[in-house]
């Protein structure tokens, strides 16, 4: 059963609403989504850092793959070469 004040008409027991209550709602909202952007932003930063240390990986392994058969390419040439040589100096004796 409500209480009336025949003044202005409204109940004598108004809920009120607490402005401390209402701020902290907004403020622990607002640092939510703060958190969940920057949560993102670290997820996209590392990912980034991934790819680019796989690019990293990557490329010294074409290196390092490339260097390698070039020198196997080189040693297996010289190796003819001296065979070559050894071959025409004995023919020369």
């Amino acid at each position: 059963m409500s209480w009336y004040d025949g003044a202005h008409g409204l109940a004598d027991r108004v809920e009120r609403v607490d402005l401390v209550d209402v701020l902290l709602s907004a403020l622990v909202t607002h640092l939510l989504v703060v958190l969940a952007q920057l949560e993102h932003e670290a997820e996209q930063s590392t990912l980034g850092l991934v790819a680019d240390l796989l690019r990293q990986v990557a490329l010294v392994l074409r290196r390092l793959h490339t260097h390698t058969h070039t020198h196997t390419h080189n040693t297996t040439r010289a190796t003819r070469l001296d065979v070559t040589h050894a071959a025409s100096f004995s023919a020369i004796r």
